[in-house]
């Protein structure tokens, strides 16, 4: 099977504010997006009294969806990561 490399999604730390990364990053240019929220809170499933999925809750806390795409540059990609390690304080 060949990958679609459509979604560059990435796990931050407990200790990073997701929203503090999203709005440093904007300020540098970088547009980011979060995918993947837990069942519970999609629409069509917030009414229909799902069990708690702690593990997924975290992980839908923290998760952070970078840009990816077909003509991005190397010089595109090193922009993103700096902005990143900046945004996260390294």
């Amino acid at each position: 099977m060949t990958p679609a490399y459509h979604i560059f999604s990435i796990l931050l730390g407990e200790d990073v504010d997701r929203i503090k990364v999203i709005e440093s990053m904007k300020r540098d240019g970088i547009q980011t997006s979060i995918h993947y929220p837990v069942i519970q809170e999609l629409s069509a499933y917030k009414d229909l009294g799902l069990d708690d999925t702690p593990i997924a809750g975290e992980i839908s806390k923290r998760e952070l969806t970078l840009p990816l795409y077909p003509t991005m540059t190397l010089e595109q990609v090193r922009m993103v990561t700096e902005s990143l390690k900046k945004a996260i304080g390294q």
